[in-house]
C-alpha cells in the first residue's frame, strides 16, 4: 500500500486499495483499510528563504475501503409433491453457486431454480452464495427444502348427532409430521392419540363438533410437513345421527309391567324399545307399555329414534319390578307381644308391617317382635316387600291374638289331704 506526496505541501494523492485475506476455510473475504488523517511538519528554519520557521511538509491519509462482499438471501420455497422450488436474491455478485442434496458446487444464475424428481415427503439440503467483482466468494444460504407428503389413505370416520370423528389410521403417508381435516369447508387439526397411561399411539383423530343432527356432511385429510399442507385426499360423506331420544324414565310400575316415556327426538318418525334383549315398536308414539315380565327383577332398557336414515344412538336406563308381598307368615304371640316371621321374595330388600294401624319399618329380616300389647287381645296385621323399584303391595291381613296374662297374688287358702284351695 502506497501513498504519494503532492508537489503541493497542501495536497496529496488518494488511492483506493483492494484487500484480501484467507478465512479459517481458505475462502476469500472481504476486508477494508482505513488510514486515519495525520500530518507530518519540520520546524527547522531555512535561512535562505528568510524565514523564522522551516518550511512545512504535510501528508494527510485518506480512507481506503474493499469492495462490498457479495450476499444471497433465500426469499421463498415453493413445494410440491415431487418438486420444490427455490427463490433468492443476491447483492454485489457477479457470479452464484449452489449445493443440493450433498452434491458438489455448481455455478448457476438467476433468481430462482426448481428441483424436480423429488419423493414425497423427503428434507433435501440447499444452500447459495454468489461471488463479488475482486472474486471473493460470500457467505452460504442455506435452507432445507422439503416436498410435501401425500394425503393419507385410510380416514374412517364415526358420527353422533352433533358431531364426526375422523381417524388416520397406521398407513401415514412418507414425511407426514400432522394431518388437517376439512369439514364442509372449514379446517380442522387433528390431535396425535394417547391411550390410558399418556403414550403416544400410531393413529391421530380430529373431532368436529357442533354440528346439525341427521344431515349429511362432507369432509377430506390432508398431510401436514416442514413444507406446507399436501393435496387433499378424495372427499368421503358421512350423515350425523338422529339426536337420541332424551329424558328415558319409568312412569309407573307393578309386579309385572313398565310403562317408560321419552322426550321428542327431532326428525324421528319413530321409536323402537328394547327391553330384556326383545325389541318393541313404539310407533310415533313418545311412551311404551312392557308386560309379562317377573316380580322384583331388575331390567335393562333403551330406546333409539328412527327415520329413513337409520337409528339414533340409543338411550339407556335400568329399572325393577316391584316384588310380591311375603307369601309365608307365622305369627308367635306372648301376652305383651306379637313376634312375625316371613319368606323372602324375589328382589326384596326391604319389609313394611301394618300392625294395628301403625306402619312399622323392619329393615332388611325376616323377622319382628311388636312389643307392648295387651293380653289376651286381637290384632290384625299385613307385610309388604320394597326394593330399589319401589313399594310393592301388601299381603292379605292376618289375625293374632295376645295370651292370658299368668294370675297374680297366687295363695293356698286351705287345704286337706286331697285338695288345695287356691285364691
Amino acid at each position: 500500500m502506497k501513498l504519494t506526496q503532492g508537489t503541493n505541501p497542501n495536497e496529496a494523492e488518494t488511492r483506493n486499495i483492494a484487500v484480501s485475506a484467507l478465512d479459517g476455510d481458505g475462502e476469500g473475504i472481504s476486508l477494508a483499510e482505513e488510514i486515519v488523517d495525520f500530518q507530518d511538519v519540520s520546524d527547522e528554519g531555512h535561512e535562505e528563504h528568510g524565514e523564522e520557521h522551516g518550511e512545512a511538509q504535510r501528508i494527510e491519509g485518506r480512507s481506503i475501503t474493499s469492495t462490498p462482499a457479495a450476499t444471497v438471501s433465500i426469499q421463498t420455497v415453493t413445494s410440491q409433491l415431487n418438486s420444490v422450488v427455490v427463490s433468492w436474491t443476491a447483492n454485489n455478485a457477479i457470479a452464484l453457486q449452489m449445493e443440493f442434496n450433498g452434491g458438489a458446487a455448481q455455478g448457476i444464475s438467476g433468481t430462482s431454480r426448481t428441483f424436480t424428481g423429488l419423493a414425497s415427503g423427503t428434507a433435501h439440503p440447499f444452500r447459495i452464495r454468489g461471488q463479488n467483482s475482486a472474486g471473493t466468494w460470500g457467505s452460504w444460504a442455506s435452507r432445507s427444502l422439503t416436498t410435501l407428503s401425500a394425503a393419507p389413505t385410510e380416514i374412517p370416520a364415526t358420527s353422533t348427532h352433533n358431531s364426526i370423528s375422523v381417524r388416520i389410521l397406521p398407513t401415514f403417508p412418507v414425511g407426514a409430521t400432522g394431518y388437517q381435516v376439512e369439514c364442509n369447508g372449514a379446517i380442522h387439526t387433528a390431535i396425535r392419540d394417547r391411550n390410558a397411561f399418556g403414550t403416544l399411539l400410531n393413529s391421530w383423530t380430529c373431532i368436529v363438533s357442533n354440528l346439525d343432527p341427521c344431515r349429511e356432511y362432507t369432509y377430506r385429510v390432508r398431510s401436514t410437513n416442514a413444507g406446507g399442507e399436501g393435496p387433499f385426499s378424495p372427499i368421503h360423506r358421512i350423515r350425523t345421527l338422529l339426536e337420541s331420544p332424551g329424558n328415558l324414565r319409568i312412569t309407573s310400575r307393578s309386579t309385572t309391567e313398565m310403562t317408560l316415556q321419552w322426550d321428542a327426538s327431532v326428525r324421528a318418525t319413530s321409536y323402537a324399545v328394547t327391553f330384556a334383549g326383545e325389541t318393541f315398536p313404539a310407533a310415533n308414539s313418545l311412551s311404551r307399555v312392557v308386560r309379562n315380565l317377573d316380580p322384583g327383577v331388575n331390567y335393562a332398557f333403551s330406546v333409539v329414534a328412527r327415520n329413513s336414515f337409520g337409528d339414533s344412538r340409543p338411550s339407556s336406563g335400568a329399572g325393577m319390578t316391584l316384588s310380591l308381598p311375603p307369601t309365608t307368615i307365622t305369627a308367635t304371640p306372648a301376652v305383651n307381644s306379637v313376634g312375625i316371621q316371613w319368606d323372602r321374595p324375589v328382589g326384596a330388600n326391604n319389609f313394611e308391617i301394618e300392625f294395628d294401624g301403625a306402619i312399622r319399618r323392619t329393615g332388611n329380616t325376616q323377622s319382628h317382635t311388636v312389643p307392648n300389647l295387651l293380653p289376651n287381645t286381637s290384632y290384625s296385621y299385613r307385610i309388604r316387600s320394597l326394593n330399589t323399584g319401589g313399594t310393592g303391595a301388601y299381603s292379605p291381613w292376618q289375625t293374632v291374638r295376645t295370651l292370658l296374662a299368668a294370675p297374680l297374688n297366687v295363695r293356698v287358702v286351705s287345704a286337706t289331704t286331697t285338695t288345695i284351695t287356691l285364691q
